[in-house]
Protein backbone atom coordinates (compact mmCIF):
# COMPACT_ATOMS: atom_id res chain seq x y z
CA UNK A 1 0.00 0.00 0.00
CA UNK A 2 1.63 3.46 -1.10
CA UNK A 3 1.21 6.21 1.39
CA UNK A 4 -0.40 8.87 1.14
CA UNK A 5 1.74 12.53 2.11
CA UNK A 6 -0.16 15.33 3.17
CA UNK A 7 1.68 17.59 0.74
CA UNK A 8 1.65 16.57 -3.38
CA UNK A 9 4.56 17.23 -5.50
CA UNK A 10 2.74 19.58 -7.35
CA UNK A 11 2.23 21.68 -4.34
CA UNK A 12 5.77 21.48 -3.57
CA UNK A 13 7.23 22.36 -6.63
CA UNK A 14 5.26 25.34 -6.86
CA UNK A 15 5.68 26.40 -3.20
CA UNK A 16 9.35 26.36 -4.09
CA UNK A 17 9.07 28.34 -7.55
CA UNK A 18 6.75 30.82 -5.56
CA UNK A 19 9.44 30.80 -2.84
CA UNK A 20 12.30 31.57 -5.04
CA UNK A 21 10.93 35.47 -5.40
CA UNK A 22 11.73 35.48 -8.94
CA UNK A 23 12.90 33.43 -12.52
CA UNK A 24 14.62 30.16 -10.61
CA UNK A 25 16.86 27.53 -12.79
CA UNK A 26 15.67 23.64 -12.65
CA UNK A 27 19.01 22.80 -9.72
CA UNK A 28 17.68 25.70 -7.49
CA UNK A 29 14.34 24.21 -7.40
CA UNK A 30 15.80 20.92 -6.79
CA UNK A 31 17.67 21.90 -3.81
CA UNK A 32 14.46 23.68 -2.37
CA UNK A 33 11.97 20.93 -3.16
CA UNK A 34 14.79 18.20 -1.55
CA UNK A 35 14.82 20.98 1.58
CA UNK A 36 11.09 20.86 1.69
CA UNK A 37 10.64 17.46 1.95
CA UNK A 38 13.23 17.07 4.48
CA UNK A 39 11.67 19.88 6.41
CA UNK A 40 8.12 17.94 6.01
CA UNK A 41 9.80 14.64 7.12
CA UNK A 42 9.14 13.26 3.93
CA UNK A 43 11.45 10.92 1.57
CA UNK A 44 13.17 11.50 -1.57
CA UNK A 45 12.69 8.44 -3.64
CA UNK A 46 15.08 7.47 -5.98
CA UNK A 47 13.37 9.28 -9.10
CA UNK A 48 13.00 12.61 -7.21
CA UNK A 49 14.76 14.81 -9.67
CA UNK A 50 12.68 13.48 -12.88
CA UNK A 51 9.61 13.44 -10.81
CA UNK A 52 10.36 16.77 -10.33
CA UNK A 53 11.00 17.68 -13.83
CA UNK A 54 7.43 15.93 -14.62
CA UNK A 55 6.20 17.72 -12.56
CA UNK A 56 7.52 21.32 -14.12
CA UNK A 57 6.00 20.00 -17.89
CA UNK A 58 2.74 19.22 -16.65
CA UNK A 59 2.05 22.55 -14.15
CA UNK A 60 -0.26 25.03 -15.52
CA UNK A 61 0.81 26.93 -12.59
CA UNK A 62 4.43 27.22 -14.25
CA UNK A 63 6.04 27.77 -17.37
CA UNK A 64 9.18 27.45 -18.84
CA UNK A 65 10.83 30.78 -19.38
CA UNK A 66 10.98 31.51 -22.99
CA UNK A 67 15.20 31.97 -23.91
CA UNK A 68 16.10 31.00 -20.81
CA UNK A 69 17.04 27.08 -20.80
CA UNK A 70 16.26 25.52 -17.28
CA UNK A 71 14.32 28.44 -15.79
CA UNK A 72 10.76 28.16 -15.04
CA UNK A 73 8.23 30.59 -13.80
CA UNK A 74 4.98 31.24 -12.31
CA UNK A 75 3.00 31.12 -15.79
CA UNK A 76 1.17 34.74 -14.38
CA UNK A 77 5.16 36.10 -14.64
CA UNK A 78 6.34 34.36 -17.79
CA UNK A 79 4.84 35.52 -21.20
CA UNK A 80 3.62 32.32 -22.81
CA UNK A 81 5.38 30.93 -25.51
CA UNK A 82 4.14 32.24 -28.98
CA UNK A 83 2.45 30.21 -30.87
CA UNK A 84 3.16 31.34 -34.65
Amino acid sequence: MTQKYPITWSELVVQAVTQADGIPHLKWIYEKVAFLRKEAGLPLSATWRNTIRRTLQQSKAIRPVPGKPGYWGLADRVNPPSTL
